[in-house]
């Protein structure tokens, strides 16, 4: 089992960045490791980066290979813009609009749903459970 976040991180130089972050879970002290990734996520958006030490940090592309996750669907449907890629653990979906992203996830074993506004887009990613085993 993982645990995922994703976080919005801002160079010294005033860019932003959305940046993965994951850890697997060892099969003891599960509480105590959640807390101390907390944590240790809660200081690094905390920290001055740099631009050359933000390429360190994992952006979508390089999640979406670590996890050895597919692209399911790439759709524009209406106003928005949704991309959905999934592996055997989670599916994980991006969806991007010039307007807020309402877009609700009812029935779903959602892990993360965060919202960012970069480069006057909204950007929701939402990483749900993949209970399907495919």
């Amino acid at each position: 089992m993982k645990i995922y976040d994703i976080r919005l991180l801002r160079t010294t130089t005033g860019k932003e960045h959305i940046c993965f972050f994951y850890k697997t879970l060892p099969k003891k002290k599960i509480n105590e490791t959640i807390d101390i990734f907390k944590r240790n996520v809660g200081l690094i958006v905390n920290n001055q980066i740099n631009d050359a030490k933000i390429k360190e940090y994992i952006s979508e592309e390089k999640f979406v290979k670590i996890m050895k996750m597919i692209k399911v669907s790439d759709n524009k449907i209406g106003k928005y813009n949704m991309k959905l890629y999934r592996n055997d653990e989670i599916w994980m979906y991006k969806i991007e609009n010039i307007l807020d992203t309402d877009i609700n996830f009812k029935d779903c074993d959602i892990l993360l749903d965060r919202n960012f506004f970069i480069n006057d887009k909204y950007i929701k990613y939402v990483i749900i459970k993949n209970n399907m085993g495919v």
